[in-house]
């Protein structure tokens, strides 16, 4: 009866993918086309109109596409086509602590989604996102990053072997510590094995958590309620609160997704240009942390500084307790009627 109902679970979610979003959406096939191709056509649009890569680039376009991808399919199961792999994982048990697709949805990586779980404050979803965006940071920019977070993986793998004190990790080691134990080895690699794929996948990882930060599904920003959504971020909100149904109607298209209509979804002009600034810095390797900026230097501005004082800005005006995840009451469920009880003798 369990694997019956979990059949039945898997394809009722099999369906609704087919008109689900994910944040601003992806796209990818398999039984059924489903999806708004949002990320997708926020990203190329932004790589190209910010010179970072032309439409020829079609090899590095397709990886940094992959990327965008990658917070919402980690385990690479719509790349494939495999929607019966990716709705399993999905589904899960809801409670965030089983496979990768799982915890990045409703786990402790919700923050890739810039969400996170109720009652968490403001400033620690923030630190992980920050934190998460230095590693992307790192990873897109190196031209030897590949190889040097290798070494970094297997010196990890064999001290967690050997249980080694934290004494004995470095800062970088222990950053990895806590995702090498519950994440598998490809899904830290971003489904790669090759340094450019890799560069741009972690680069398109990092564009998806900024492009979620303005969809009104998961962030109220000071703006919410007038649609703009692009002030500073009031609180963080949580995917388990919400009804599905109100979370996607934030993030789609009322009519057919194209270059007009696109721009009309709430936050999404706004989550183009931030996107498009950070590719205008990747293509100029600006630095991460303001004590490298140089005189010399093309960037006026750290990574560092431009998505803690503007895109990850929490809003000062909004009080601690506010600050604290929970979704706004638009997307909660309403309460179910009280039902009569059941007397199967008539009374």
């Amino acid at each position: 009866m369990k694997n019956c109902l979990k059949i039945t679970s898997v394809l009722v979610t099999i369906a609704t993918l087919s008109n689900v979003a994910f944040g601003y959406g992806i796209s990818a096939n398999g039984i059924f086309n489903h999806g708004y191709p949002i990320h997708e056509s926020i990203t190329r649009k932004a790589a190209i109109d910010s010179g970072y890569l032309s439409a020829q680039d079609t090899y590095q376009m397709d990886h940094l596409i992959e990327g965008v991808r990658f917070n919402d399919d980690p385990e690479a199961y719509l790349a494939k086509g495999n929607v019966i792999g990716f709705a399993t994982n999905f589904i899960g048990n809801n409670n965030g602590k089983g496979n990768a697709t799982e915890i990045f949805h409703f786990g402790d990586y919700q923050f890739m989604h810039a969400m996170a779980k109720g009652g968490t404050p403001a400033y620690k979803v923030k630190n992980y996102m920050m934190l998460y965006a230095y590693h992307c940071w790192m990873m897109a920019t190196d031209n030897d990053s590949f190889a040097k977070f290798k070494i970094t993986y297997d010196n990890v793998v064999r001290k967690i072997r050997n249980n080694a004190p934290n004494s004995e990790y470095s800062q970088a080691e222990l950053i990895a510590k806590n995702a090498i134990q519950v994440l598998p080895r490809e899904v830290l690699f971003y489904n790669t094995d090759n340094q450019n794929s890799f560069q741009n996948r972690a680069l398109g990882s990092l564009i998806h958590m900024i492009q979620d930060s303005y969809a009104k599904g998961h962030v109220v920003r000071v703006g919410w309620e007038d649609g703009s959504n692009l002030g500073d971020i009031r609180y963080f909100q949580d995917y388990k609160q919400q009804d599905s149904s109100a979370h996607d109607a934030y993030d789609v298209p009322k009519g057919k997704l194209n270059e007009n209509s696109l721009f009309e979804i709430p936050g999404s002009k706004i989550a183009y240009l931030r996107t498009k600034k950070i590719l205008e810095m990747a293509a100029k390797r600006c630095p991460w942390s303001t004590q490298d900026l140089r005189l010399f230097s093309p960037c006026s501005e750290s990574v560092f500084s431009f998505l803690n004082k503007s895109v990850f800005a929490l809003d000062e005006n909004t009080s601690i307790n506010d600050r604290q995840t929970h979704s706004n009451k638009e997307l909660i469920p309403a309460p179910k009627p009280p039902q009569e009880p059941f007397h199967p003798h008539g009374g």
